[in-house]
Protein backbone atom coordinates (compact mmCIF):
# COMPACT_ATOMS: atom_id res chain seq x y z
CA UNK A 1 0.00 0.00 0.00
CA UNK A 2 1.33 3.42 -0.73
CA UNK A 3 0.36 6.27 1.34
CA UNK A 4 0.22 9.72 -0.54
CA UNK A 5 0.66 12.98 1.46
CA UNK A 6 -2.47 15.73 1.56
CA UNK A 7 -1.90 18.52 -0.64
CA UNK A 8 -3.86 21.50 -0.78
CA UNK A 9 -5.87 19.91 -3.99
CA UNK A 10 -6.43 16.32 -2.10
CA UNK A 11 -7.50 17.73 1.46
CA UNK A 12 -11.14 18.50 0.45
CA UNK A 13 -11.45 15.16 -1.29
CA UNK A 14 -10.10 13.20 1.24
CA UNK A 15 -12.29 14.77 3.92
CA UNK A 16 -15.76 14.61 1.52
CA UNK A 17 -14.58 10.35 1.12
CA UNK A 18 -13.94 10.23 5.12
CA UNK A 19 -17.62 11.93 5.89
CA UNK A 20 -19.65 10.78 3.69
CA UNK A 21 -17.73 7.11 5.30
CA UNK A 22 -19.86 8.92 8.27
CA UNK A 23 -16.45 9.80 9.62
CA UNK A 24 -15.00 12.76 11.36
CA UNK A 25 -11.98 14.14 9.71
CA UNK A 26 -9.12 16.13 12.21
CA UNK A 27 -6.22 17.41 10.19
CA UNK A 28 -5.66 14.32 7.35
CA UNK A 29 -1.94 14.57 6.29
CA UNK A 30 -1.86 10.82 4.52
CA UNK A 31 -4.24 8.50 2.31
CA UNK A 32 -4.59 6.02 0.42
CA UNK A 33 -6.63 4.35 -2.16
CA UNK A 34 -7.91 1.05 -3.20
CA UNK A 35 -7.49 -0.82 -5.98
CA UNK A 36 -10.57 0.91 -8.01
CA UNK A 37 -8.09 4.23 -7.24
CA UNK A 38 -11.03 5.24 -4.73
CA UNK A 39 -9.95 7.41 -1.31
CA UNK A 40 -9.82 4.48 1.32
CA UNK A 41 -8.83 6.15 4.43
CA UNK A 42 -6.35 8.46 6.03
CA UNK A 43 -4.46 9.43 9.12
CA UNK A 44 -3.18 12.52 10.90
CA UNK A 45 0.41 11.81 11.51
CA UNK A 46 0.60 14.18 14.48
CA UNK A 47 0.01 17.49 13.69
CA UNK A 48 -2.71 18.94 16.25
CA UNK A 49 -1.84 18.29 19.25
CA UNK A 50 -4.01 16.43 21.90
CA UNK A 51 -3.58 17.01 25.29
CA UNK A 52 -3.81 14.10 27.84
CA UNK A 53 -4.18 15.15 31.82
CA UNK A 54 -4.66 13.11 34.98
CA UNK A 55 -5.70 14.93 37.96
CA UNK A 56 -6.61 12.75 41.43
CA UNK A 57 -10.12 12.76 42.10
CA UNK A 58 -10.87 14.50 44.78
CA UNK A 59 -8.91 17.64 43.20
CA UNK A 60 -10.65 21.01 43.93
CA UNK A 61 -12.42 22.22 40.98
CA UNK A 62 -11.38 25.75 41.37
CA UNK A 63 -7.57 23.73 41.35
CA UNK A 64 -8.52 21.68 38.72
CA UNK A 65 -10.03 24.31 35.76
CA UNK A 66 -6.47 26.29 37.26
CA UNK A 67 -4.32 23.57 36.22
CA UNK A 68 -6.16 23.05 32.98
CA UNK A 69 -6.04 26.98 31.51
CA UNK A 70 -2.20 27.37 32.57
CA UNK A 71 -1.88 24.08 30.31
CA UNK A 72 -3.48 25.69 27.40
CA UNK A 73 -1.26 28.94 28.12
CA UNK A 74 1.75 26.72 28.29
CA UNK A 75 0.39 25.08 24.76
CA UNK A 76 -0.60 28.80 23.13
CA UNK A 77 3.11 30.00 24.25
CA UNK A 78 5.20 26.83 23.14
CA UNK A 79 3.70 24.39 20.87
CA UNK A 80 3.63 26.39 17.14
CA UNK A 81 0.75 24.90 16.06
CA UNK A 82 -1.34 25.66 18.87
CA UNK A 83 0.17 28.79 18.72
CA UNK A 84 -0.68 29.89 14.77
CA UNK A 85 -4.02 28.36 14.29
CA UNK A 86 -5.14 28.50 18.52
CA UNK A 87 -6.14 24.99 17.91
CA UNK A 88 -5.51 22.18 20.36
CA UNK A 89 -7.60 18.86 21.67
CA UNK A 90 -8.48 17.90 24.84
CA UNK A 91 -9.07 13.58 25.24
CA UNK A 92 -10.97 12.74 28.15
CA UNK A 93 -12.95 9.37 29.44
CA UNK A 94 -16.53 9.82 29.60
CA UNK A 95 -16.09 8.80 33.15
CA UNK A 96 -14.34 11.35 34.08
CA UNK A 97 -15.51 14.12 36.52
CA UNK A 98 -13.97 16.67 34.13
CA UNK A 99 -16.33 15.54 30.98
CA UNK A 100 -18.95 17.44 32.06
CA UNK A 101 -16.86 20.64 32.92
CA UNK A 102 -15.14 20.70 29.40
CA UNK A 103 -18.17 21.75 27.26
CA UNK A 104 -20.30 23.72 29.98
CA UNK A 105 -17.24 25.68 32.05
CA UNK A 106 -14.41 25.65 29.44
CA UNK A 107 -16.07 25.67 25.98
CA UNK A 108 -15.20 22.90 24.75
CA UNK A 109 -16.98 21.24 21.73
CA UNK A 110 -16.75 17.58 21.69
CA UNK A 111 -15.87 16.40 18.21
CA UNK A 112 -15.28 12.59 18.32
CA UNK A 113 -17.64 10.44 20.80
CA UNK A 114 -17.31 6.79 21.24
CA UNK A 115 -14.01 6.29 20.14
CA UNK A 116 -11.34 4.99 22.32
CA UNK A 117 -7.35 5.81 22.02
CA UNK A 118 -5.08 2.61 21.82
CA UNK A 119 -1.16 2.47 22.70
CA UNK A 120 1.27 0.25 21.57
CA UNK A 121 5.24 -0.32 22.46
CA UNK A 122 6.53 -0.56 19.01
CA UNK A 123 10.14 -1.05 20.93
CA UNK A 124 8.46 -4.20 22.53
CA UNK A 125 6.82 -5.47 19.51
Amino acid sequence: MELLSVTKETFDKVTAAAVADKHYCIAPTHYWENKQGEIAGFFSAGVIPVCHFWMRRDSRPKDSLAAIRACEKFGQEHIPFIRETGVGIIACSVESPFYPVLHKHLKYKELVTDTSLFLTNFKSK
